[in-house]
């Protein structure tokens, strides 16, 4: 299971995370698609949509307190809100099970 500490470092992560995105679509108007993912924020997308003034926020995917990668997922199109949500395979580190949490829960 997860213990206080953890779910606390996790809500941490995801409010920078969220923040990072932001940036992101601050510079260029829209979410990277749930294929770009992380990796939008690390390297320029060489799939559409392209960002015109793409610049490097982040410099590797964030891991989970269980030290597994988050995961990221646009939702409607980033219009919805919350715009994406962020996964964690939780203790396990396996994705799609019970103990999985999300940003939006």
């Amino acid at each position: 299971g997860c213990d206080s500490s953890e779910l606390q470092r996790m809500r941490g992560d995801f409010q920078s995370i969220r923040s990072a995105f932001n940036a992101y679509r601050f510079d260029n108007g829209f979410y990277p698609s749930t294929d770009q993912g992380f990796s939008a924020l690390i390297a320029k997308p060489v799939t559409a949509p392209i960002p015109e003034q793409w610049r490097q926020i982040a410099e590797r995917i964030p891991t989970d307190p269980w030290g597994n990668e988050y995961r990221y997922c646009l939702l409607d199109d980033g219009k919805g809100e919350p715009p994406f949500k962020l996964l964690s395979s939780g203790p396990d580190g396996i994705h799609g099970n019970e103990d999985d949490l999300s940003s939006i829960d």
